[in-house]
C-alpha cells in the first residue's frame, strides 16, 4: 500500500502542492483583508471618591443608589448616547447587541457600586468582568470618559430627588490590562499563510492516499 501511496504521489505530486498554496494565499489574504476583532477579556476597575457639598443636611445612613442609578435614568442614559455614539457598548460587553433592552439594563446596573462614606463623601466604582469580554485598547481611551458620564448622569438623577447637591472629585484609582498591540499584517500573513499551507498539504495528501486506496481496490 505503501508503494502505492508514493508511486501515486510521484504521478499526482501537483495536487498536495496546488492544495497547499491555495489554501495557505486564501487563508493569508482572508485574514490580512478580513481581521479577526481584537478583544481581550480582564478585569476593569475604576474608583473615584466625591465629597457632596449641599444647602442643606444629606439624610443620614441612606443609600444613594436608587436615587442616582435606577432602571428608568438607565433608559434615559441609552437613550443619550444612542443619539450621540459618544460610546460603543460593545466595547464594553461584546454581545452587547444581542442581549435584550431589559439585560442590558440589569447588566448596567450591576457594574456600577455608590458607596456611602462618611457624612458627605460617596465612593463611586465601575467595574467589569473577565466575562464581559471588554476591549481592552477601548478602556484605555474611553473608560474613565465613560465613568465620568455616567456618574454626571447619576448625580443629575439624584438632584432631581433630592437636592440641589455638587459633587466634587477628590481622589481617583484606575486599574487597567496593558493594551494589546494587534499582530501586523505581514506577522498575519506569514502566521495564516504557513498554517494554510501545512493544511492544504495534509488535504493533498489525503486525496492521494484515497487514489491510492480505490486504485487498489480496482486492481
Amino acid at each position: 500500500m505503501l508503494k502505492l501511496f508514493l508511486e501515486t504521489l510521484k504521478r499526482k505530486f501537483y495536487i498536495p502542492l496546488v492544495l497547499a498554496v491555495l489554501c495557505g494565499g486564501g487563508l493569508a489574504v482572508e485574514k490580512a483583508l478580513f481581521p479577526t476583532e481584537f478583544h481581550t477579556s480582564d478585569r476593569c476597575f475604576i474608583e473615584k471618591v466625591y465629597l457632596i457639598k449641599s444647602d442643606k443636611p444629606l439624610p443620614k445612613n441612606e443609600d444613594f443608589r436608587p436615587a442616582m442609578l435606577n432602571f428608568s435614568s438607565i433608559m434615559r442614559f441609552f437613550e443619550e448616547n444612542k443619539r450621540t455614539q459618544e460610546f460603543d457598548m460593545t466595547k464594553f460587553h461584546r454581545i452587547w447587541d444581542l442581549m435584550p433592552l431589559e439585560h442590558q439594563g440589569i447588566w448596567f446596573e450591576s457594574r456600577f457600586q455608590y458607596i456611602r462614606g462618611m457624612d458627605n463623601v460617596l465612593i463611586m466604582r465601575m467595574y467589569l468582568e473577565k466575562r464581559d469580554d471588554p476591549d481592552v485598547n477601548y478602556m484605555h481611551d474611553k473608560a474613565e470618559a465613560f465613568f465620568d458620564k455616567v456618574a454626571a448622569h447619576s448625580f443629575a438623577t439624584f438632584n432631581n430627588y433630592e437636592t440641589n447637591a455638587e459633587f466634587i472629585e477628590k481622589d481617583k484609582l484606575i486599574l487597567l490590562p496593558d493594551k494589546v498591540a494587534p499582530p501586523t499584517r505581514k506577522r498575519t500573513l506569514v502566521k495564516y499563510g504557513v498554517a494554510g499551507f501545512i493544511l492544504g498539504s495534509v488535504l493533498g495528501f489525503c486525496v492521494i492516499a484515497f487514489m491510492s486506496y480505490r486504485r487498489k481496490n480496482n486492481g
